[in-house]
């Protein structure tokens, strides 16, 4: 059973959108579960047009807390996690299964993504042939190829966004054992697969799209991760 864990807050722009390419994928999901944070937008009433479970949180959680919860409601053996402002290509659900399924040891999986405006064109970034994942990675990997992601990694900093995760039932049940709130969600889920061995890359492209908006997030990860790098040479 597949499920998608996702959030929503004053999403009214883009959920439409999001919620029809997961329904549209060459491999159908089994659930939605949506979490809403108090939206005050038309943002419910649009997603009651949809074969989704809705939950509309009392008071306002924080997306970290209303991941937690949105994954807690999921009954799947394998969990996508989910932004309410992406578009899924097509095949995503079909090709990080397919590799799921493939690979006995895996427990988390994350595929790369390309960054559109809010008009749905491609924005081109500048690449570094030292990193990956649109620069978010600080390691090279060969496109269309699986990597195995070291536990040492983390220790710096998160490579990889919450909105290109697949986990499984059993690192979803141990994330949530020891869930905290002073680490961001994806974060946390990543460094608790990669220390079991069983965090993976996968450098393909076009399986996730991102908004515009998070550049500026990313490029600030980039920049406090290159400092962190600095500040440990320095000592």
């Amino acid at each position: 059973m597949i499920s998608v864990a996702m959030t929503t807050y004053n999403g009214e722009k883009y959920i439409c959108e999001q919620i029809e390419s997961i329904l549209n994928q060459s491999m159908k999901v089994d659930e939605i579960i949506v979490c809403d944070d108090g939206s005050s937008d038309s943002t419910i009433e649009l997603l009651k047009k949809y074969p989704v479970k809705v939950v509309q949180n009392d008071m306002n959680l924080g997306y970290r807390l209303n991941f937690k919860k949105a994954m807690e409601l999921c009954s799947g053996d394998y969990i996508f996690l989910c932004d309410q402002d992406d578009i899924w290509l097509p095949n995503k659900v079909e090709e990080m299964m397919r590799m799921m399924k493939t690979h006995s040891n895996m427990h988390v999986l994350s595929s790369s993504f390309i960054y559109i405006d809010d008009k749905n064109q491609e924005i081109q970034m500048k690449l570094d042939k030292s990193r990956s994942n649109n620069n978010l990675y600080c390691r090279p990997v060969k496109k269309d190829s699986l990597y195995q992601v070291d536990f040492l990694d983390y220790l710096s900093m998160n490579y990889f966004q919450g909105c290109s995760l697949l986990l499984d039932k059993w690192i979803k049940d141990l994330v949530l054992e020891y869930y905290s709130t002073d680490i961001e969600h994806d974060y946390l889920i990543n460094s608790i697969a990669a220390s079991y061995n069983s965090m993976y890359f996968y450098n393909k492209l076009y399986l996730n799209i991102v908004c515009t908006k998070r550049i500026l997030l990313v490029h600030n990860m980039i920049r406090k991760q290159k400092k962190n790098i600095c500040n440990e040479q320095i000592h």
